[in-house]
């Protein structure tokens, strides 16, 4: 196990630095109060903490101080570089990464002079009220899944995924064990995998339960589905383009509040039967869609007992005012919970057509392909491979001191998820302008004060954050302050004015 001593560490360089300043820069305290034409205010961007992480001088100086700290068992430490490389996410200084270390070499790259009368009033932000879960968050290990791990999985080679009759969870404390043997307590690590919902050997002849792509309705009405009115007048109806028939409903123009449900036939759930469908939104201002199921409806909506599994599926939310280019297979939820019982399952509209009301939700819902199945869903899209039973997954896991457990109170996008984005990772592209939308969507019924934290791919590291939910959007947690230092310029380097 690891332990890190950095706490002396750090104090011992604070005791020291204004007696090295005292000693080697005489008259020093002076240009504390400088009056020349040198001197200059200035806040730091959001890119110069980027810069300042990738800074060769401060990575090198990271790289010492990692050198400095004791483990105990002797192994390398990399608190300090992990620490400089969650700065660019975080925006700010903080404990281990401190603006008197580590703005200096940023500085000299942006103002080099040889006036030693040169001064900077720099201001910068500081972490001083960080959760301790984000910064064990920032050193989380990042792996993904290999053949040889799945082999391990299976206890045979060619099988690259896991399913629900080998689910991951089984068998990651033994791979993170081999992966980190010298995992220290209150380790995170973020596991990246493939999750097939059909087993091996799982073939095209089992049977489909359910199936509807409602090609066989040519009119407006689903004579076979049920409808049921909360708000407005407005019904799902049948809509036909380029020879294929689809479910739709859109709220624009009804100059109404709209609520409907529309109900599949009753069937009877299997234990490993999957539900999936084909989705695509048009005219997109908001997600308006929730899939529901019950296993005690008759002939009322409201005296039944409804639960929300659109979490189980990925929406293809596309930006607003835009459209999914194509029908997209959202993936799959497993009945194996209503196993032997019969259910019906829900499409739920909620929008609102009145154009005075700020915000309303008018987004064109389109669904096709219907199906509950023990094989693997057909379809003729070209927006998901062959291997569209199987997909990306990713879960953080904390070691305990004795195993490693999966955390389910803290959320990490998967490889998909960053493709819909248009990324791989986060770095460029700033996670602040991402993440609200990626929790929107993955969260479509938030309540006001949901707060959530987040692991993520930075660069070559990892960044961490909380966001909140106000009752409308998410917003980034701030847990720093503003503070401003005097810089000054001595000898060809920039040095902080320490306050004795």
């Amino acid at each position: 196990m690891k332990k890190y001593i950095y706490g002396l560490l750090a104090c011992a360089l604070i005791l020291s630095s204004c007696d090295y300043n005292d000693k080697h820069f005489k008259g020093l305290e002076d240009l504390a109060k400088p009056d020349n034409t040198s001197a200059v205010e200035y806040t730091l961007l959001p890119e110069d903490y980027s810069a300042i992480s990738k800074n060769k001088d401060n990575v090198a100086f990271a790289k010492e101080l990692d050198a400095k700290v004791e483990t105990e068992d002797g192994t390398p430490s990399e608190i300090y570089q992990n620490a400089l490389k969650a700065i660019a996410s975080n925006e700010s200084f903080g404990e281990l990464i401190t603006a008197a270390d580590f703005a200096p070499n940023f500085l000299i790259t942006k103002w080099y002079t040889k006036d030693n009368t040169a001064a900077i009033k720099l201001t910068y932000n500081e972490d001083v009220n960080k959760p301790e879960i984000l910064t064990k968050l920032e050193q989380a290990h990042n792996y993904t899944l290999d053949g040889n791990d799945y082999e391990q999985v299976w206890g045979e080679a060619g099988i690259e995924y896991v399913t629900d009759k080998k689910p991951l969870n089984k068998s990651i404390d033994a791979l993170l064990n081999a992966k980190y043997v010298d995992a220290q307590k209150d380790q995170y690590a973020v596991v990246n995998y493939k999750y097939s919902i059909i087993e091996p050997g799982q073939s095209g002849t089992d049977p489909i339960i359910f199936f509807e792509d409602f090609n066989e309705f040519n009119d407006k009405d689903v004579p076979s589905w049920t409808q049921q009115n909360i708000l407005g007048a407005r019904e799902w109806q049948i809509r036909v383009y380029n020879n294929n028939s689809y479910l739709q409903f859109s709220a624009n123009g009804s100059n109404a509040e709209e609520e409907n449900y529309i109900l599949t036939p009753s069937m009877k759930a299997q234990k490993d039967a999957f539900l999936t469908f084909n989705l695509k939104f048009r005219y997109y201002n908001g997600l308006p869609l929730s899939v529901l199921i019950s296993d005690s409806y008759t002939d009322d909506i409201t005296k039944a007992t409804w639960t929300d599994i659109s979490d189980s599926f990925e929406f293809p939310v596309p930006e607003d005012g835009g459209e999914t280019p194509n029908f997209v297979s959202v993936g799959a939820y497993n009945l194996a919970p209503y196993a032997d019982k019969n259910v019906v399952v829900a499409f739920v509209y909620k929008g609102n057509g009145i154009k005075e009301v700020a915000g309303a939700i008018t987004t064109t819902v389109q669904i096709d392909e219907v199906q509950v199945s023990l094989e693997k869903p057909t379809t003729r899209l070209s927006t998901r491979s062959s291997e569209s039973t199987v997909f990306n997954k990713s879960n953080v896991y904390k070691f305990n001191g004795t195993i490693w457990l999966e955390v389910n109170d803290v959320i990490t996008p998967n490889a998909s998820d960053y493709e819909a984005m248009g990324i791989d990772k986060f770095g460029k592209a700033n996670p602040k302008e991402y993440l609200p939308k990626y929790l929107s969507v993955r969260y479509p019924y938030a309540q006001a004060e949901d707060l959530k934290t987040l692991v993520y791919l930075y660069d070559d590291g990892m960044g961490s954050a909380q966001y909140e939910y106000n009752g409308s959007s998410w917003s980034f947690v701030e847990s720093f302050v503003s503070a401003t230092s005097q810089f000054v310029f001595s000898d060809g380097s920039w040095y902080i004015i320490l306050v004795q």
